[in-house]
């Protein structure tokens, strides 16, 4: 998974940029290293659902650190938690969908190895797991659409608003809210007709 360090590494590539300027408060990246370490793994659970592959997403969340530090540099946006966040979920989201655009015949391959290698595991490995519920609580939230699934993230793990998930999805507050509601719906549905064995 993409690193903290990350935000260093990508401040060097714009020469506007001077990563070694400090002030009073520090250097202006450090806001953002510690916003990163703090949701690294909604972001992460987000990419997931936008890709086709662990490495895409994990591709995705190095391309929002590139965009973010970019945004920073320009001052477009101020390095605090309710900026931050937002805007690495649109980040992801819009470079998802123009990836998509461009590797069409890729998502075809890569989702059938995705199927091929889910019909080979092994159940008595996932008994083993002590994250065994998440991990499969994770599997059930990739079943849903992504429209639905995204919702989920967003509301649940990053707790932001209906009305800053509406900015990032281009929908309606109201869309939003029926689409969580409805997630719900269809999550409870799955547990309820295949309950999650320990």
């Amino acid at each position: 998974m993409p690193d903290a360090a990350l935000f260093r590494v990508y401040s060097f590539m714009i020469p506007r940029f001077n990563p070694f300027r400090h002030d009073a408060s520090g250097h202006p990246l450090d806001d953002c290293v510690t916003w990163w370490r703090a949701q690294q793994d909604n972001l992460l659970a987000y990419a997931r659902l936008q890709s086709m592959g662990e490495l895409e997403a994990e591709d995705l969340l190095a391309e929002s650190i590139k965009q973010i530090v970019r945004a920073v540099a320009d001052r477009r946006l101020e390095p605090t938690p309710g900026n931050l966040t937002p805007y690495a979920f649109t980040v992801i989201r819009n470079t998802a969908i123009s990836w998509k655009k461009k590797h069409a015949s890729r998502k075809n391959v890569e989702q059938a190895y995705l199927q091929e290698t889910a019909q080979t595991e092994q159940p008595f490995l996932i008994a083993q797991d002590p994250n065994h519920l998440r991990k499969e609580l994770k599997k059930r939230l990739l079943l849903l659409p992504v429209e639905l699934a995204e919702i989920i993230v967003m509301k649940i793990w990053s707790g932001l608003s209906f009305s800053e998930i509406a900015t990032i999805t281009h929908c309606p507050k109201s869309t939003v809210d029926s689409r969580y509601r409805d997630a719900l719906a269809r999550l409870r549905k799955m547990l309820r007709d295949n309950p999650i064995a320990e």
